[in-house]
C-alpha cells in the first residue's frame, strides 16, 4: 500500500508539472503563472518549479485565472496581434464603416475610453492601415502608431504609454 500512495504521488506530480510544460519560462518560471508561479514561489528556478506547478493545480489556478488573483497578466500587443490575426477580414469591414464588434473589442485590448473614436480614426486611416497584404504584428504596430498620433486617442487608450 505504501508503494502505491508513493507511486500515485509521484504520479501526481508528473501529471502537474507536465500540464504547465507550455508555459512562459520568462516571467513566473516553467511553472507559469498561478499562485504558486508568482505568489508562493516567485522568480526561483530549477526543481521548486515542480513545486510550484503543483501548488497551481492543488490552489485552484482556474479560479485564481477567473477571479484575477494569481498575477497573471497578458501582453496588450500578443493579444492584439493574435485578435487581429482571427478576425482580420472582419475588422478590415468595420474599419470601413468606422464602428463594428471588432473595432470594439480591440478597442476593449487596448484600453481605449471610447470604441466610437478609436473607429472614427482607423477609418480615417483605412488607406494607410490596409496599404497591402500586412501581417498582423505590423496592422497591430499600424493602429498603434495611429493612436500615438492622434492627441485625443493618446490621452484616452492605455496602449499609447506602453512602450511601441
Amino acid at each position: 500500500m505504501k508503494k502505491f500512495t508513493r507511486n500515485l504521488a509521484i504520479g501526481f506530480i508528473v501529471i502537474c508539472a507536465s500540464q504547465q510544460a507550455f508555459a512562459s519560462p520568462s516571467k513566473w518560471g516553467m511553472a507559469g503563472c498561478g499562485v504558486g508561479g508568482s505568489m508562493v514561489y516567485p522568480n526561483q528556478p530549477g526543481k521548486i518549479q515542480i513545486l510550484a506547478a503543483t501548488t497551481n493545480q492543488v490552489l485552484m489556478q482556474t479560479s485564481a485565472l477567473t477571479f484575477g488573483t494569481s498575477g497573471c497578466e497578458d501582453d496588450p500587443n500578443q493579444v492584439a496581434s493574435l485578435f487581429i490575426t482571427i478576425n482580420q477580414v472582419a475588422l478590415k469591414k468595420d474599419i470601413t464603416r468606422g464602428t463594428g464588434e471588432t473595432i470594439a473589442s480591440l478597442s476593449q485590448i487596448y484600453g481605449c475610453q471610447s470604441n466610437q473614436e478609436l473607429g472614427s480614426e482607423l477609418q480615417k486611416n483605412f488607406q494607410n492601415i490596409f496599404s497591402k497584404e500586412e501581417k498582423p504584428e505590423v496592422l497591430n504596430k499600424k493602429i498603434q502608431a495611429i493612436i500615438r498620433q492622434n492627441d485625443q486617442l493618446k490621452k484616452t487608450c492605455q496602449i499609447a504609454s506602453l512602450t511601441a
